[in-house]
């Protein structure tokens, strides 16, 4: 089954966005960054402390967000935020 933070990276791969995947992110969970021309864009994160990442969510920090970290999201609501897609 793959997860949130898998369905993440391969639309990400299939978009051919620069990013790099974690899946041991400080020894308890996943994350992803995003890059722009080397620039550290946007991060998702899934661990046991992130909102949501208890049940598997997603959680964002870019700062291009209203309140900068938003949490509970999906794969396909993280895709939406940032390039406008389902």
């Amino acid at each position: 089954m793959m997860t949130e933070m898998d369905k993440l990276d391969a639309m990400l791969t299939e978009r051919g966005v620069e990013h790099t995947y974690d899946r041991d992110y400080q020894d308890c969970g996943t994350q992803i960054i995003v890059y722009e021309h080397g620039e550290r864009v946007w991060d998702a994160v899934c661990t046991r402390f992130s909102y949501g990442g208890k049940d598997g969510y997603l959680e964002v920090m870019a700062e291009n967000l209203p309140m900068k970290v938003e949490g509970w999201l999906t794969a396909e609501q993280v895709m939406k935020m940032a390039y406008g897609e389902d």
